[in-house]
């Protein structure tokens, strides 16, 4: 573990209860926004290929500029 790493962890220890728990939650979404990122990339990687060679994936991207009109 790096010196840096050791103070933050540190400082963190020093911090009340409730800042502490603040410190968790936004360290919890960051890692979870930046995981979630690279899925989607990942996916994006492996599913080009298919949504390029099969045009029945993007049959309904046909539609895209065409107006909606939601029946009431």
């Amino acid at each position: 573990m790096s010196k840096k790493v050791d103070d933050i962890l540190k400082a963190i220890d020093e911090l009340p209860l409730q800042d502490r728990i603040l410190v968790a939650e936004k360290l919890l979404k960051s890692l979870r926004k930046e995981g979630g990122a690279k899925e989607i990339k990942r996916a994006v990687r492996e599913l080009i290929g298919d949504y390029t060679a099969d045009k029945d994936l993007t049959s309904f991207t046909d539609l895209d500029m065409e107006d909606f009109y939601e029946p009431r």
